[in-house]
């Protein structure tokens, strides 16, 4: 089992080399057309693969909302992700990696890495003030469930829209499928597939059961994504706020019981 200081070495590593591949390969695709046919998109399935896309970055985005507590920078984040999608995302969190404390990055990397910091509070993160955990907001909940479904119902009619009118993708003439756009979707919806296999990886007690759903995650990406997200949302209890499906179930009981020295202690220098 790799201990965490060797874990955070790898994500360190991982994540600089995929914000290097997408730095390349934004750079070609802009240097080739200027996102030119991204705007007339020939084929259900490069609409398919760039509303996936959209979807990977509407998750990411409100991770974002939830991490950064200066809404300038959640809006220039979420303005360079909209543009440069998972260099963005990557690069991020080279960045999120590279600000943690030597005892962050030997405890838990990753759960640090996704946390939102906090300056000295005199109460836990996850209390009123009085002692009492907070509860989620029923709209709030309500909301979101209704938003990932509606994704997750888009992403489904595209695909199966794709499948009756293009048939399968390995049936296209290469020059109406392989644009510049087409290519710079698919590296980038697998860049934020292997952002969110970290994720199911860390949240998942199980190796078998990350090993399916990182499966899935691969054969249909921004659905499973979806599907994934309903399931962490519904596994949430009342008193749970939803920022909480971020964790897997050993930082979560942490949040809930006591608020964690190292995330209270945290200035943030940047």
């Amino acid at each position: 089992m790799a201990t965490p200081t060797s874990m955070f070495v790898k994500l360190k590593t991982v994540f600089v080399v995929l914000t290097c591949i997408m730095a390349v390969t934004i750079v070609w695709s802009v240097a080739s057309d200027l996102y030119a046919s991204c705007f007339y998109p020939r084929a259900w399935w490069m609409k398919l693969t760039g509303t996936h896309v959209v979807v990977d970055t509407v998750f990411i985005t409100a991770w974002f909302f939830y991490k950064e507590s200066s809404w300038i920078k959640t809006i220039v984040y979420a303005f360079l992700i909209t543009g440069t999608g998972s260099f963005a995302t990557c690069g991020y969190i080279v960045i999120q990696l590279f600000k943690l404390s030597p005892e962050e990055s030997m405890t838990d990397p990753i759960y640090y890495a996704l946390a939102k910091k906090h300056k000295e509070l005199k109460t836990p993160v996850t209390t009123d003030g009085s002692g009492q955990h907070k509860g989620r907001r029923p709209y709030v909940f309500l909301t979101s469930i209704v938003m990932v479904v509606a994704l997750a119902c888009t992403m489904l009619t595209l695909l199966i829209s794709a499948l009756i009118i293009d048939g399968m993708p390995f049936h296209l003439e290469l020059r109406t499928l392989l644009t510049q756009c087409f290519i710079t979707a698919v590296i980038d919806m697998n860049v934020h597939a292997v952002v969110f296999s970290v994720w199911i990886a860390y949240k998942e007690s199980s190796w078998l059961s990350s090993a399916i759903w990182i499966l899935l995650l691969v054969c249909f990406n921004s659905i499973t994504l979806c599907v994934y997200v309903l399931r962490q949302l519904f596994k949430l209890s009342d008193s749970q706020p939803i920022y909480l499906i971020l964790f897997n179930q050993r930082n979560r009981d942490m949040m809930m019981s006591s608020s964690d020295p190292l995330i209270t202690k945290h200035t943030d220098n940047v």
